[in-house]
């Protein structure tokens, strides 16, 4: 197991889904705005998620929720562990910042049925669900009631915009996310290749023109934090050079 840090988190799930998802890949596109929101929120309890994807589709699921019992976050992590056969992979994301329309942060590997198993004993018991509605109005209610009482309200405050179920004992929930955070936080670094972007076609066409006007001269352009330097020697195609931009 590794951890990739400041990495491009969407970029690095892609590549989990395109192998492995078959069916319902489009479930992808509402982890990305789960992924982003969590990026952006202000919250620290919002940031660290547990994502998976199955043959048949992806899981995108809060850390905090997932091990407080009886939670659909709880509930979903366990269920195809302790029900069905499905390969299952899954990974510790710790969305951090936007940057260029992207969304960086941590990417940790994680055993799924052997997390399940984690999430299964270590999980806290609940005390009762928090919702908060479009305009700002707050309701704590019980959690076997919570979605009836929601509903009575919608049309004097509004859709219900965030759902969070508060734990009885807030110390151990917190606790038990420490020792999860401490676990992962030891896990090796991968290694890391850096490949920069294929250059926009627009200043491709640039390139060659100033290239076909000074066919002896190194040319240099920043790409990406990079500077990219070419230059043509005789008999020999144009050699590349890279250097990151301090």
């Amino acid at each position: 197991m590794k951890k990739y840090t400041d990495v491009d988190i969407i970029a690095e799930l892609q590549k989990l889904v395109d192998s492995h998802v078959d069916n319902y890949k489009e479930d992808f596109d509402i982890d990305k705005r789960i992924i982003r929101r969590a990026a952006e929120s202000q919250n620290p309890e919002d940031k660290p998620l547990m994502w998976f994807c199955r043959p048949h589709g992806t899981h995108c699921l809060n850390e905090n929720q997932v091990f407080i019992q009886g939670t659909r976050d709880h509930n979903t992590f366990r269920f195809y562990a302790e029900q069905t056969y499905d390969e299952c992979i899954a990974r510790v994301i710790v969305p951090k910042t936007v940057k260029r329309g992207k969304v960086f942060g941590d990417v940790f590997e994680i055993n799924y049925r052997e997390q399940a198993a984690n999430v299964a004993q270590n999980s806290v018991a609940p005390d009762h669900d928090r919702l908060t509605f479009a305009d700002g109005f707050v309701l704590d209610a019980p959690c076997r009631s919570s979605f009836d009482a929601a509903m009575t309200l919608v049309g004097e405050h509004g859709g219900v915009k965030t759902h969070q179920t508060l734990p009885k004992d807030a110390d151990a929930l917190a606790e038990v996310l420490s020792k999860q955070k401490s676990r992962r936080d030891r896990l090796p670094d991968a290694e890391r290749t850096e490949v920069l972007s294929p250059l926009p076609i627009s200043e491709l066409r640039k390139y060659e023109a100033v290239k076909k006007a000074h066919p002896d001269a190194l040319v240099c352009f920043a790409q990406n934090g990079y500077f990219e330097l070419y230059c043509a020697l005789p008999g020999l195609t144009d050699t590349k050079s890279q250097e990151k931009v301090e």
